[in-house]
């Protein structure tokens, strides 16, 4: 596992960029290379010492000699913008809570489901694991409302309502 020191020894981070840079020369890889892969999930990875890992949570380790438990946050969802005011440690459930819709619907409103069996719309929020119904509605903007109201109650600056999509 990588440690501060070793990662401060391969690394140089441009806090003005957010961009990781080699320190050394090893192989094609020339010192003064970004030190990134983007990955299909929209993250940046780079490889040390036979081990991948993502920029961001190298960032983390290099900045405050800890690795980020569980994880590491980009506050305004660009998984690429490793600026350091961007990054804030997080549990996995506020890390899930500021995250898009995924269904890849722009007109989705988060937290709103169709509930076929009611004929309306129902919410409801994941916490800690366990998801929590919320109510029926009888529209999408209702439903969407309530879960607004219970991501600010259970992830305070974590809360992302994709309201403004």
């Amino acid at each position: 596992m990588l440690t501060q020191e070793r990662a401060l020894e391969l690394f140089h981070y441009d806090e003005a960029t957010g961009k990781l840079f080699w320190r050394v020369s090893r192989g094609r890889t020339k010192a003064g290379n970004e030190a990134d892969c983007a990955t299909s999930d929209g993250y940046l990875r780079v490889a040390a010492d036979g081990r991948r890992y993502r920029v961001h949570r190298v960032i983390f380790l290099m900045k405050t000699g800890r690795w980020p438990v569980p994880d590491c946050d980009h506050r305004d969802l660009n998984g690429v913008n490793n600026l350091w005011n961007n990054l804030r440690e997080a549990t996995r459930s506020q890390n899930k809570a500021n995250e898009p819709v995924h269904c890849g619907r722009t007109d989705r409103l988060k937290g709103a489901y169709h509930h076929k069996k009611h004929g309306g719309w129902s919410s409801r929020i994941k916490v800690m694991g366990k998801m929590l119904h919320l109510g029926y509605f009888k529209t999408k903007e209702e439903a969407h409302e309530c879960y607004k109201v219970a991501a600010d109650k259970y992830f305070g600056e974590f809360a992302y309502h994709n309201s403004n999509q």
